[in-house]
């Protein structure tokens, strides 16, 4: 089979117009990525302790369910469950 030069690949409109969008969600998707901001886990544990505190039914918060326990987490994903959930109890 021989190779086709890009001209060939651009000569159909609809065609041409397909691969750039394909492209360009490639690169945005790459983009996004590797700029996402990741939280510290003090962040993370801060933000889950925050919203377990206003719930009600001990089953629902998200360190009662399967996987997410205080033992699968770090001592700093802990403390900062721990001070988000007692900031949201206090106040």
């Amino acid at each position: 089979m021989p190779l086709r030069g890009l001209g060939y690949w651009f000569a159909l409109p609809k065609l041409s117009l397909l691969l750039f969008m394909i492209l360009s969600l490639g690169v945005q998707a790459y983009a996004v990525n590797t700029l996402t901001i990741t939280k510290s886990p003090f962040e993370s544990g801060y933000g889950h302790g925050c919203d377990d505190a206003g719930i009600t039914d001990f089953s629902d918060r998200y360190i009662n369910q399967p996987g997410k326990g205080p033992s699968f987490h770090t001592e700093e994903f802990m403390r900062g469950y721990d001070t988000g959930y007692n900031a949201m109890i206090c106040n």
